[in-house]
């Protein structure tokens, strides 16, 4: 199956800092006890708030609006 083409000016990137790591504490999890906390990056973060794994924090509230990440979240899981 081929990949349909992409034209280079529609799609959208986003620029974030990849090292920079964010706490969070597991709400429901199958791999981690209920209340563990972790550190994972924001593509991450984004992924578990959107699961309902973590719930989101100030912190990752802020840099989801700082880096213009907000439309990866899904408005059902925000805070």
């Amino acid at each position: 199956m081929k990949r349909g083409k992409v034209n280079k000016n529609d799609a959208k990137s986003y620029r974030f800092e990849p090292s920079d790591v964010y706490e969070v504490t597991y709400i429901k999890a199958k791999h981690h006890e209920i209340g563990d906390k972790d550190y994972v990056s924001l593509p991450v973060a984004i992924m578990f708030i959107n699961e309902g794994k973590i719930e989101s924090t100030p912190e990752t509230e802020e840099a989801i609006a700082k880096y213009d990440m907000g439309d990866l979240v899904k408005s059902k899981n925000k805070k």
